[in-house]
This record gives C-alpha cells, structure tokens and sequence, in this order.
C-alpha cells in the first residue's frame, strides 16, 4: 500500500513535469508569434527597400544591373576573386 502510494505521487510529479515542460517549449513560441512581427517590422521596410532598389520586386528591368554598374568593375573583381579563395 505505502509503495502504491510512492508511486502514484512519482506518476503525478512527472506529469506535473510534462506539463511544465511543454509549457517552457509552447509560452516563448506563442510570445514570438505575438510580439515578433511588431519588431520585425522597420527592419522589413529596409529590406523592402534594397529589394525594390535591385528592382527585382518593382517591376524596373534591370535594377539590379544599374547597381551592380554603380559599384564598379574592380569592386567586382575584388568580390569574385575573394569567393573563389
């Protein structure tokens, strides 16, 4: 009887436990759903931003070849070079 009753309070700390532990995995996702997209939010307008400006979301052919233009050859150069190490 007395190592039924050890039991059982074991059964009902691990449960406690999952809960707990679920809820440590469930509460900082559902937080995030909430209150990450409020602070997301002015680093997608910069983002926006250098999409639209490489034209690639707004529709101007060939943006993304005026920047490239506007950086230079050798800027270039140095890139590509520094990839292929």
């Amino acid at each position: 009887m007395e190592q039924n009753k050890k039991i059982q309070k074991r059964l009902t700390l691990m449960v406690v436990g999952n809960y707990i532990r679920l809820a440590i995995i469930i509460i900082p996702i559902i937080l995030g759903l909430i209150y990450l997209p409020a602070l997301i939010e002015p680093y997608m307008e910069e983002f926006q931003q250098l999409l639209d400006a490489s034209g690639t979301f707004s529709g101007e052919p060939g943006g993304f070849t005026q920047l490239l233009d506007a950086a230079g050859g050798q800027d270039i150069q140095q890139i590509l070079e520094r990839l292929g190490q």
